[in-house]
């Protein structure tokens, strides 16, 4: 440390520029001085520091910064089409949505899981509730794994690895320059594909080895259907609740593969002599905390597993497939969740996260149309900035005033476009409402503008 420091220190006396003979010994000093101390394997520091000249990197001049002012003007409108579009969409999705679901209120019928369906209830809209149940059980033939009670199998596979991680710092310094500190830590931690140590900044004692002998995979059962009824393959993908597999339960092991605990492993030569503390029973995780080595290779196995679920779809043909509103393509409906639940609950469940996500895309619109007035405006704030900022203690602050209004300005302008695409939307798909939305428009826009003129007058 003390030679890193007095070199560093020669360097700065010679001129700070970060390429001379002094600090290329430094800088070497500094990394063997990191890899010696943090070298252990958990987390290794190490620091690069350069110097960064007061002329090497010149301030903007005046033209630039307008020209930079100018391309607001380019991408500033596309960003206000952009939430612009994106506001009308989402009040006709609303809409719409809202639409089938109180069609869908109004129009399923309920049957048993379990029996034939009544007479009548072929295309419609049914609500049952029933046990979930497969004809073909999910299964991994590499490990021997096959669970009858699961809709779906998936394998994990996971390599232990070498990471680098990046940080930058800058601090000016008393001669103009700034010094800037590039810190890489090193840390090995599982991952789902090998890395390649050969873009680290410090590769040595950080080399990657290993490969993995499997993929990770999914392996889903046949013929998953709710009671006597089968279900489309949209309606499966609803059922996601993972439960943890032990790896006991695997009837063929690879070779060069070892049950530790929950896990299926692939060690390296290396950390199988290291292998000093037994496995745990249930977990594995406390014994294998020192004996892990990189490269090693573990393999976890999760299920999704039949239990009693509720649907709300169409009846066709003996299967259960999305039921077409009114609406059109786009607007369908199909819910299937687990547990037993009433229609009306699943529906009204559905109303309330697509008002949700509605409130969520209005507020995306808006940062949007905020965005594209800041890139529309930001020409002024940059035009005052280069008039007026350079006149001493003055200039400065009337800059900031200027960028302030200029901001209200954006945040006002914004409102009312947001407020107006909204009311046009509504218009054209709920009238009543979306003229009132209009004239709520109308008024903050006068409101603002007198405002604005009131205080021109009393100024």
């Amino acid at each position: 440390r003390n030679l890193n420091s007095a070199f560093n220190s020669l360097n700065n006396r010679g001129g700070g520029g970060g390429d001379g003979p002094l600090y290329n010994v430094a800088r070497a000093a500094g990394a063997y001085t990191a890899f010696a101390n943090g070298g252990n394997g958990g987390n290794d520091p190490y620091g690069d520091v350069y110097y960064e000249r007061a002329g090497g990197r010149a301030a903007a001049t005046a033209g630039q910064r307008l020209g930079c002012g100018l391309c607001g003007l380019l991408w500033g409108p596309l960003l206000l089409f952009a939430g612009c579009a994106l506001l009308f969409a989402n009040e006709g999705w609303a809409v719409r949505t809202r639409r089938s679901l109180d069609e869908a209120l109004g129009s399923y019928v309920e049957i048993d899981a379990g029996a034939a369906p009544p007479a009548g209830a072929a295309d419609r809209l049914v609500h049952l509730t029933g046990p979930i149940v497969v004809s073909s059980p999910a299964s991994d033939a590499d490990f021997g794994l096959a669970r009858g009670d699961a809709i779906a199998l998936t394998r994990r596979v996971e390599i232990y690895q070498w990471h680098e991680k990046k940080s930058t710092t800058r601090r000016k310094l008393n001669n103009g320059e700034t010094e800037v500190t590039e810190s890489y830590s090193y840390e090995r931690r599982w991952t789902g594909s090998p890395v390649s140590s050969g873009g680290f900044r410090h590769p040595e004692g950080h080399e990657n080895i290993g490969f993995l002998p499997f993929h990770s995979a999914t392996f889903r059962a046949e013929g998953v259907a709710l009671g006597v009824y089968a279900l489309s393959d949209s309606l499966v993908a609803k059922i996601h609740t993972q439960y943890d597999v032990p790896a006991t339960e695997a009837r063929t092991l690879p070779p060069g593969a070892e049950v530790q605990g929950n896990r299926i492993y692939f060690l390296e030569h290396a950390a199988r002599d290291r292998l000093a503390a037994p496995p745990d029973p249930t977990d594995g995780r406390v014994a294998r905390a020192e004996a892990t080595a990189v490269g090693d290779v573990r393999v976890t196995f999760q299920e999704v597993r039949c239990a009693t679920a509720s649907a709300v779809a169409a009846l066709s043909h003996g299967t259960l497939v999305p039921w077409h509103s009114r609406e059109g393509p786009g607007y369908d409906v199909q819910m299937l969740v687990e547990g037993t639940r009433g229609a009306h609950d699943m529906i009204v469940q559905a109303q309330q996260l697509g008002t949700f996500l509605s409130w969520a895309r209005r507020a995306g619109g808006a940062l949007l149309n905020l965005l594209g007035f800041a890139g529309i405006t930001g020409l002024v704030a940059t035009a005052a900035d280069v008039s007026v900022g350079w006149i001493p203690l003055v200039g400065p602050a009337a800059s900031s005033i200027i960028g302030l209004g200029v901001c209200i300005a954006n945040v006002v302008l914004a409102s009312c476009t947001s407020l107006l695409v909204a009311s046009v939307a509504w218009i054209y798909y709920r009238p009543v409402l979306g003229f009132s939305m209009l004239a709520g428009s109308a008024g903050i826009f006068y409101a603002a503008s007198r405002a604005g003129g009131g205080g021109h007058r009393k100024f």
